[in-house]
C-alpha cells in the first residue's frame, strides 16, 4: 500500500515538471528576460546572437534602441509621443509614421497629398504645376519674380515690362497705353506716338503715325523705308529713278536694264529672257572697225565676249559673226 502511495506522489511531480518552474500562457507572463514560455511553463531560452525577444535585450533598451517584434532586432527609437515627429506625422511603436487621417488646415484634403498642408486650399491649385499649391506658393507663375513684386503674379513675364508704368504688367494689363493718349494700345492706331484722332485722308490713320496723311493708303506702305509712303512717293524703290519711268517701280534697279525689251527690267521681270542676236551682229561690225580696235587695244571679239560674261548672255553670243 505504501508503495502503490510514492508510485502516485512520483508521478504527480513529474507531470508538475520541476518544483520551482513558473505556469506561463504568453512569453510576457516570465519574469526573466531570456526566459521563454515552452509548454506552459517558462524556461530559460536566451535569443540567438544579434537577435531579441524584449526591449531590454537592447543596448540602453528602451531609452534609445528598442526590440522590432517584426524582424526581432534592435532599432533606434524615433520617437516616444507625438511631438518628437514631423508635423502631419504620429509616433507609433516608436517610429514617426504618416497619419493618413491627418488634415492640418482643415480644408478636407490629408496633410499626405495636401499641395499647402499648413494653408486651406480645397480646389488644390498649382498654376505652375511644382507640386506647391498656389495658396503657399511665393511665385505661383514661376517666373523667378516673387508674387508680391510681380507686376502680373499669374501670367509668366520674366522681363517684367510695364510700357505705360501704371503697375500692371504689359502681358496682363488690358489697358496698355504706351503713349499715354488715353487709347489702349489694342485700340490705338498709332501706339507708339499720341494722337487724338486726326484723320486728314480718312483712311483710318490718324495722320500723326500716316505715311501719306494726305494721301488715302490703307496699307500704310514704305516699301524703301524712307519714311514716305508709297502711294506719295515719286520713287518707291528709292533708285533714283521716278515711278513714271521705273521700269521696276517697287525693285531698286538705277540701270533699268530690260534684256529682252518687253518694258519690264530684268530685276522683277520674271522672264527677262535674251536680246535679239542682231544686236550683237551690228556690235561685231561696229567694232571690226580698226580705229575702234586701236583706241581700245582689244578684239571686237575679245570686247564682246566679256560683255556677254558679265550680262551672262553667252548663249545669245552663239553663232554670231564676231570678226577677227
Amino acid at each position: 500500500m505504501r508503495l502503490a502511495t510514492w508510485t502516485l506522489i512520483s508521478l504527480a511531480l513529474l507531470l508538475a515538471g520541476p518544483a520551482n518552474a513558473q505556469q506561463c500562457h504568453f512569453n510576457s507572463d516570465c519574469g526573466g528576460i531570456d526566459d521563454s514560455c515552452i509548454n506552459g511553463a517558462c524556461t530559460y531560452d536566451p535569443p540567438e546572437p544579434g537577435q531579441c525577444r524584449h526591449d531590454a535585450h537592447c543596448p540602453f533598451g528602451g531609452l534609445y534602441q528598442f526590440c522590432d517584434s517584426l524582424t526581432s532586432t534592435c532599432d533606434a527609437i524615433e520617437c516616444h509621443e507625438g511631438r518628437d515627429c514631423a508635423p502631419g506625422d504620429i509616433c507609433s511603436g516608436y517610429r514617426c509614421i504618416v497619419d493618413v487621417t491627418a488634415d492640418s488646415d482643415r480644408d478636407g484634403v490629408p496633410d499626405a497629398v495636401d499641395s499647402c498642408p499648413s494653408h486651406t486650399n480645397t480646389g488644390q491649385d498649382d498654376l505652375d504645376g511644382d507640386g506647391q499649391g498656389d495658396a503657399c506658393d511665393y511665385d505661383d507663375d514661376n517666373d523667378g519674380t516673387n508674387d508680391l513684386d510681380d507686376n502680373c503674379p499669374r501670367l509668366a513675364n520674366t522681363d517684367q515690362d510695364d510700357a505705360d508704368s501704371d503697375g500692371i504688367g504689359d502681358r496682363c494689363d488690358e489697358f496698355t497705353d504706351r503713349d499715354y493718349d488715353g487709347v489702349a494700345d489694342a485700340a490705338d492706331l498709332c501706339p507708339d506716338t499720341p494722337d487724338w484722332g486726326q484723320d486728314t485722308d480718312r483712311d483710318g490713320i490718324d495722320d500723326v503715325c500716316d505715311l501719306c496723311p494726305q494721301v488715302a493708303d490703307l496699307l500704310n506702305v514704305d516699301t524703301d523705308g524712307d519714311g514716305m509712303g508709297d502711294p506719295c512717293d515719286p520713287d518707291d524703290d528709292n533708285d533714283c529713278v521716278d515711278d513714271i519711268f521705273d521700269n521696276c517701280r517697287g525693285t531698286f534697279n538705277p540701270a533699268q536694264p530690260d534684256m529682252d525689251g518687253d518694258g519690264i527690267g530684268d530685276a522683277c521681270d520674271p522672264d527677262p529672257g535674251e536680246p535679239p542676236k542682231q544686236v550683237y551682229q551690228c556690235l561685231s561690225m561696229a567694232y571690226e572697225n580698226p580705229l575702234l580696235t586701236e583706241v581700245f587695244d582689244i578684239t571686237p571679239r575679245q570686247l564682246l565676249t566679256e560683255t556677254a560674261k558679265v550680262l551672262d548672255l553667252s548663249s545669245a553670243t552663239d553663232g554670231v559673226n564676231f570678226g577677227q
